[in-house]
């Protein structure tokens, strides 16, 4: 069975153990648990995305200048 913990021992187990550089402040972490996202969080830290499949998926002409006709 999880451990039910405050959302404030929560972030500081998560900060401990988890991610101990994290950028995610403890604000962030309050919004995360609110809104439900926490599970989607978890998921992702236990799947993180590969750079690499990420950039394939992209489109290639963002940040480009194109030119505009008219």
């Amino acid at each position: 069975m999880p451990k039910i913990r405050t959302i404030d021992k929560g972030y500081d187990e998560y900060k401990e153990t988890i991610d101990p550089g994290t950028s995610v402040s403890r604000h962030d972490w309050r919004q995360i648990v609110i809104t439900g996202q926490l599970s989607e969080m978890v998921d992702f830290l236990k799947n993180p995305y590969n750079d690499e499949e990420t950039e394939k998926t992209e489109s290639t002409s963002y940040g480009k200048l194109r030119r505009v006709s008219g």
